[in-house]
């Protein structure tokens, strides 16, 4: 299943990706976060584009909504997905860059304000839900095993960002996990719009 496959590929490179950042070969580990994302970025797309009649920006569907969904209900789906889409974009390929060109920090300063203020990988937050607004659209029941997939290849990468290749990469990083938390937002943390001192790195 091509959907599948530009998953797993899509992790795979970005796996290697971060085994490649710990031994500090940078160069070859942007080509292969570019092209990993490529591939997620493409398994999204198919999520999005191929499943059918389920919603209006689906291919070949003359139906604009499946059965049991109103159309309301669709829009509704289609704006989350949109607002998902957008929000990772913002936390993972632009918010660093511009906090870090803002503050002049260098890249192996962390950020800890902004989104990553409130936890340690506010990417996966989005694409989680992105995934999920997709797949309902797409058609749940159809796609439910590449959404498990997607999301849970997500957390692993994540996690063993955030335990064995950010503390190596970044400085301050166990610090960063002192102060903010890992995946769930506690209360009282910091603000989006409030700025930290130091920051982070990816998803």
């Amino acid at each position: 299943m091509v959907l599948n496959s530009c998953i797993l590929a899509g992790f795979f490179l970005l796996f290697a990706a971060d085994l490649l950042r710990v031994k500090r070969s940078l160069g070859t580990a942007q080509v292969l976060d570019g092209l990993g994302y490529t591939a997620i970025v493409l398994a999204l797309l198919h999520l999005a584009f191929v499943p059918g009649p389920s919603w209006p920006l689906a291919a070949g569907g003359s139906e604009l909504r499946p059965r049991l969904m109103g159309s309301a209900a669709v829009l509704v789906l289609g704006i989350a997905a949109i607002i998902s889409a957008l929000l990772l974009l913002w936390s993972v390929f632009i918010e660093i860059e511009w906090i870090r060109k803002k503050r002049r920090f260098g890249p192996e300063i962390i950020i800890d304000s902004g989104t990553y203020g409130l936890c340690r990988h506010p990417g996966f937050w989005w694409l989680s839900f992105l995934v999920l607004f997709l797949g309902i659209l797409g058609g749940f029941k159809r796609y439910f095993l590449s959404m498990i997939l997607l999301v849970g290849l997500d957390f692993l990468l994540v996690f063993i960002q955030d335990r064995y290749v950010f503390p190596k990469v970044f400085k301050g990083y166990k610090e960063y996990q002192k102060k903010v938390p890992f995946l769930i937002p506690r209360r009282g943390g910091r603000l989006p719009w409030k700025t930290g001192e130091d920051g982070k790195g990816r998803n």
